[in-house]
């Protein structure tokens, strides 16, 4: 009996049908049927029935023979023309969610022609920080100069002047020009103005006296321009011509004459090296502080303040 056993078992593993796929991986079990389209084998390995289509069948081996998926044929009672692969279900198409007001990328929106790959280098950088690349701006503003005063006060004890070197501040218009370096870190910028303040005026309103103040100024900003909030160091130096100016009366036989007048300067030097700090939001508003290190340790203070327009390079 343990014979019979034995050589029925050998016969069985001999004779086991086995399915080859085009994987390389075999499948051995009993072929339950077969269709034009798929095979139905249970598999010994997992106790369960398992669905072969025919793509991916390389040969069956049945009864001790191989067969193609053509070729293989059951008997009548196992085969069932009907079989057919259960249809896949599509899987939903997930909608991607709009970009929020505060995520969204302005040039992409807009679809600019070139701004793709710039976009792309500054992807690493967190929503504040995301500033469009920007090879500077211009603009205007104002610049105020506080603690004005001469280097030689007792110069303007002559022609009897009413001013009498005491510190003071006065206002000037002022033009920005800022210039970003796109492959380092700070910016250039370029200062120009002039200021005119009244000081003395007689009853019929002529001026008899005016501070007047010409400037032009260059700084480099050490700051992270593409910032949205860039702070930062600045140096640099300006070309100023301040002073105080005194009229002398108008002629009575000609008034249509001009006045004759003295140019009293505050500096010796029109040379002033600056160091400050600066603060330039988003390249649109710029705000920037600067002393003059010649007049160390009371130094005369520069603010100036500009409203400029970026430009996209």
């Amino acid at each position: 009996m343990q014979r019979f056993f034995l050589f029925f078992f050998l016969v069985s593993a001999v004779l086991a049908d086995r399915v080859v796929l085009k994987s390389g991986t075999e499948v051995e079990g009993a072929i339950l049927g077969k269709s034009d389209v798929i095979l139905k084998v249970f598999s010994e390995q997992f106790q369960r029935s398992i669905v072969i289509e025919k793509e991916a069948v390389d040969y069956i081996e049945y009864d001790g023979k191989r067969f193609t998926f053509d070729e293989f044929k059951l008997k009548s009672g196992n085969y069932n023309p009907k079989f057919r692969v259960a249809p896949k279900r599509p899987r939903p198409v997930t909608r991607a969610k709009p970009d929020s007001l505060l995520t969204q990328d302005i040039f992409k929106a807009l679809g600019l022609e070139g701004m793709d790959s710039m976009i792309t280098q500054r992807r690493a950088l967190n929503l504040f920080f995301n500033a469009p690349v920007r090879w500077g701006s211009v603009g205007f503003g104002y610049l105020e100069a506080r603690g004005l005063k001469s280097e030689d006060g007792a110069k303007f004890r002559e022609y009897d002047f009413r001013f009498r070197n005491e510190p003071f501040s006065m206002r000037c218009l002022n033009a920005q020009v800022r210039r970003n370096f796109m492959r380092g870190t700070g910016s250039l910028v370029l200062d120009v103005g002039y200021g005119r303040e009244n000081i003395d005026a007689d009853l019929f309103g002529v001026v008899r006296e005016a501070a007047i103040m010409r400037y032009l100024a260059v700084r480099y900003v050490y700051c992270r321009h593409e910032w949205l909030l860039s702070p930062g160091l600045s140096a640099g130096a300006m070309i100023l011509k301040a002073g105080v100016i005194r009229y002398s009366a108008r002629s009575l036989v000609n008034p249509v004459e001009s006045a004759r007048q003295v140019d009293l300067s505050f500096y010796q030097s029109a040379f002033r090296p600056l160091l400050g700090a600066d603060l330039n939001f988003y390249d649109v508003v710029s705000l920037n502080a600067s002393l003059d290190v010649l007049k160390l340790p009371r130094p005369p203070l520069y603010i100036n303040l500009a409203f400029l327009m970026p430009f996209v390079q």
